[in-house]
């Protein structure tokens, strides 16, 4: 049994973020790239930077 239209509550301890450098950031492209990982979210943040923030099982150090 599932929870209709419910959204998974992140834990920030275990939100990891990565940073792709690009000629110029497609926000189309990030999306896919960010997509990959793990409740992968992306976001253009400059001109050239793709920002992804996503679910990483073990908390960062």
């Amino acid at each position: 049994m599932g929870i209709k239209g419910g959204n998974a509550a992140r834990i920030p301890e275990h939100t990891c973020h990565k940073v792709i450098e690009t000629n110029t950031c497609e926000l189309q492209k990030c999306i896919h790239e960010c997509s990959k990982e793990p409740a992968g979210v992306g976001d253009c943040t400059d001109y050239n930077v793709c920002y992804c923030t996503f679910y990483c099982k073990d908390p960062p150090l």
